[in-house]
């Protein structure tokens, strides 16, 4: 799985179309990893490591 630092975005508005999928389930792995879990059956991994 392919690593994706976090950042911060904006949430979308009232109205848009897109429809985004929903976080199921978070799993913390080691100390500075997350492993994401959303509603289209996508998993990710997302480094929280500090800047």
């Amino acid at each position: 799985m392919e690593y994706t630092r976090i950042q911060e975005t904006s949430s979308p508005k009232i109205g848009d179309k897109m429809k985004y999928p929903t976080i199921r389930s978070v799993n913390i792995i080691g100390e500075k990893t997350l492993l994401v879990d959303f509603s289209n059956n996508e998993k990710r991994r997302y480094d929280v490591t500090p800047c």
